[in-house]
């Protein structure tokens, strides 16, 4: 269906700062998704006969390469505004630091400061990490390939090719093949429309108190970006309102919310729909 806009339930979040909300985050735009293949290849042998740097020594090197790498700031429209709008709330070094930014996108003294924050560090820039790795079948075995995941969140403005033409770059002294194992889809950001935002403003009104609500960029990945490419805006919106520690274990081992937190959350997601249903 061609929908007029999409609420996502995979995206966005409350902010907690001392025991009370402080603001909303609407998800109004995504990091592009890419994994590469990072591959060494050799003769393979018996280990007691090494000549030179095996496979694994070779990859090692290479995702050492990679691991220490740091993308420019590409600060987009909606990271901008983000900052612009959390600087106030934020208050402090760090939030002089978002308001400097935001006036200006070059100011490298105020994007060292955010770039302390994982949180803020992937608001600014694409980043590359190792996430998977396989090598070796015995232990005294020399072997004949070893590979690596290596996972790309991209800032939507910044090509996907370019990417990997930096990760190939960063390899390349290692002889370390690279090829594209999951390709990326753009992800177009979304204008947060007015009937949404006011939507949420009185819900949230009625369910935490009147707190503002701050479009900004996800720095994982939602199947939003296909909607959003067919031209659908997508708006990543979740009534859930935790501190960032709790948010820190999203995929960690143990990832968890309080149960009140979650019951409230369902509260607000009753209301949204029932006021957008109207």
């Amino acid at each position: 269906m061609r929908a007029e806009f999409v609420v996502n339930a995979d995206g966005g979040s409350g902010e907690v700062a001392e025991g009370r909300p402080v603001a909303f985050n609407v998800q109004a735009a995504e990091k592009v998704y890419l994994d590469l293949t990072l591959t060494a290849r050799g003769p393979g042998g018996h280990s007691s006969l090494p000549a030179g740097p095996s496979p694994i020594d070779r990859l090692a090197g290479a995702l050492d390469r990679v691991g220490r790498h740091t993308f420019p700031v590409q600060l987009t429209a909606v990271a901008q505004e983000y900052l612009r709008q959390r600087a106030p709330l934020a208050g402090g070094e760090t939030g002089a630091a978002m308001a400097a930014l935001a006036r200006d996108p070059r100011d490298a003294t105020a994007a060292a400061i955010l770039s302390r924050s994982p949180q803020l560090n992937a608001t600014l820039r694409t980043t590359c990490i190792s996430t998977l790795l396989r090598g070796g079948t015995a232990p005294n075995a020399i072997p004949s390939a070893a590979e690596a995941n290596v996972n790309c969140r991209i800032v939507p403005t910044e090509p996907a090719d370019s990417v990997r033409a930096v990760i190939q770059r960063l390899v390349a002294p290692f002889d370390v093949e690279v090829t594209v194992r999951w390709p990326a889809t753009p992800s177009p950001p979304s204008i947060l429309p007015d009937v949404l935002r006011r939507a949420l403003e009185a819900t949230l009104k009625e369910t935490v108190g009147a707190v503002p609500v701050i479009p900004y960029m996800e720095m994982g990945a939602t199947d939003g970006l296909y909607l959003r490419n067919i031209g659908v805006p997508v708006f990543g919106v979740i009534g859930l309102f935790v501190t960032e520690e709790l948010i820190g274990t999203a995929h960690a081992n143990d990832e968890r919310v309080p149960v009140a937190a979650y019951d409230g959350l369902v509260e607000f997601t009753r209301r949204l729909v029932d006021r957008l249903a109207r």
